[in-house]
């Protein structure tokens, strides 16, 4: 019996480790973008291996988003719950620096191994934007 708890409690773990499963993700479609976004960070901050790793899990469509999507998300569809420093894609180790964050972090530059926060993108489907 123990075995079994064991093993149920281990499932559970691992299914529930980043907040989300593949299949069954929270997200806000930005038509003008041509993306959704996971409608909340991952549960935990993590390097950048980590945070590519977690967008794949969700799908193989999923990523990390460009600064361009994540200011776009920002700024055109009012997602101000985006604060902080997140994960992008635009280069190895890039990020995308929330606006309560003053000047002086402009060209910060994370080390891959730095733990920041994580939402992830994919592309809409022509389906899904009404074509």
């Amino acid at each position: 019996m123990k075995t079994i708890v064991a093993i149920f409690l281990v499932f559970t773990l691992f299914k529930g480790l980043n907040g989300y499963s593949q299949g069954r993700v929270s997200e806000r479609q930005l038509m003008n973008l041509g993306i959704a976004i996971t409608d909340n960070d991952m549960p935990k901050l993590m390097n950048y291996k980590s945070a590519k790793l977690a967008c794949q899990k969700l799908g193989k469509q999923w990523r990390l988003p460009t600064q361009d999507e994540f200011s776009s998300a920002v700024n055109e569809y009012g997602m101000n719950e985006i604060k902080g420093i997140y994960w992008s894609n635009d280069y190895i180790g890039d990020v995308y620096i929330g606006e309560e964050f003053p000047g002086e972090l402009n060209g910060y530059k994370p080390l891959l191994t730095d733990k920041n926060a994580v939402r992830c993108v994919r592309r809409l489907r022509p389906s899904e934007m009404g074509e």
